[in-house]
């Protein structure tokens, strides 16, 4: 994960914050878990239904799975090219992941930004805390658990899109990944996936009615919050 965040990504983040005060009440819904928990499909579910959420469209050097679209699901890019962009800048974070590159463009999230309330961003365990760093109280994360790690190896045993080795490494992993859900401002425990999305869909609802988020309405009723009053 990317840590130089101060200096390395000073212009990114200028340009960020031009972006968020454009829009006071957007914010960035983070939602982390181990491979095979169902998160994309919970992510995908909510962002079908509603338009006031926009995903980040991430690059990464993985290859392409059966059924995901180039644009929508990521940006499938050379190890090469990745590393162009690395050398511009052009990241706001980035991680390596079982072998593979994984980044948010500063031009992903801003186009993001300019569409929707909520950018929905479905991030490992390690880009979330940068997610974090960068958007502050702008940022709410979610971890999706699955009910049982016995599910969970069974889920990712049906994909067969894997080696023996590269699978037992990602079990090796899911530990590590869940030991961080503590972390996370809300958990979600995928028993099935129209009940997760429900519960993603409520968690945005709530955080819509945060008072900081609704300064424009509280100043109709003459009442100000502090910048301090948000964290």
């Amino acid at each position: 994960m990317d840590k130089q965040l101060s200096a390395e990504h000073a212009g990114v983040l200028i340009e960020l914050n031009e972006r968020l005060n454009l829009n006071p009440r957007a914010f960035a819904l983070v939602v982390s878990g181990p491979s095979g928990v169902g998160k994309s499909s919970i992510c995908e579910g909510v962002l079908e239904q509603d338009p006031g959420v926009q995903p980040c469209v991430t690059t990464t050097t993985r290859i392409k799975r059966p059924g995901e679209v180039e644009g929508v699901d990521y940006h499938f890019i050379s190890d090469a090219a990745f590393g162009e962009k690395v050398a511009r800048g052009e990241f706001i974070e980035r991680a390596e992941v079982y072998g593979f590159s994984y980044g948010a463009t500063i031009g992903a999230v801003s186009t993001a930004l300019a569409n929707a309330q909520v950018v929905l961003l479905d991030v490992d365990v390690q880009g979330a805390a940068t997610w974090k760093e960068v958007f502050r109280d702008r940022c709410v994360t979610v971890f999706v658990l699955p009910p049982s790690i016995a599910v969970l190896k069974r889920r990712l045993e049906e994909r067969k899109t894997e080696a023996k080795t590269a699978f037992r490494r990602r079990m090796e992993s899911v530990w590590q990944e869940i030991g961080q859900a503590a972390s996370y401002d809300y958990l979600i425990i995928n028993h099935s996936l129209e009940q997760a999305i429900l519960d993603l869909q409520a968690i945005i609802r709530a955080e819509k009615r945060r008072p900081w988020r609704m300064q424009d309405v509280l100043s109709g009723f003459g009442v100000s919050q502090g910048a301090d009053d948000s964290t």
